[in-house]
């Protein structure tokens, strides 16, 4: 195990708190006594930044290895592992209806959930209402928005 030296930072030295091990081709940042980064196969994950200085060690780990390392949302958008849920969409309607049952909850007025619904489901391309929609009663317009929203299942 290796010291990270503060080559990029603007500290002199992380004083023994951030160290390297490389095993079989994988290095590993250790900020502290955690493992929060590593470099294998050319590509770096960063599992979280945890503090203010581990994000500072792990900056340096990415620039030294010559990754970018700008903002921590940035090394998170670029470095964190991807889950199976971020790789593999299968409804892509399926936040549309979260929102919907989530606005549900902020109402129990008929008309505010109906403007609430229709709202949400018109962002949906090819979806249109028809022009007299809005004259309808609201049982007709609940109906009518619980049949499409469960077209999106």
């Amino acid at each position: 195990m290796n010291e990270l030296r503060a080559i990029n930072d603007s500290r002199n030295s992380f004083y023994g708190k951030a160290n390297v091990k490389e095993d079989n081709g994988k290095k590993t940042l250790i900020s502290y006594t955690t493992e929060v980064a590593h470099i294998e196969n050319g590509q770096a994950i960063v599992e979280r930044t945890y503090s203010n200085t581990t994000l500072r060690h792990i900056k340096e780990f990415l620039i030294q290895n010559g990754f970018r390392a700008d903002t921590k949302s940035q090394i998170l958008e670029d470095y964190e592992p991807k889950t199976q849920t971020d790789t593999k969409q299968e409804n892509p309607f399926q936040a549309l209806k979260m929102v919907c049952a989530m606005g549900s909850l902020l109402s129990n007025k008929p008309k505010e959930q109906n403007t609430f619904d229709k709202r949400m489901l018109g962002t949906i391309n090819g979806i249109s209402f028809p022009d007299d929609f809005d004259t309808l009663p609201e049982e007709e317009k609940t109906k009518r928005l619980q049949l499409a929203k469960e077209q999106l299942a």
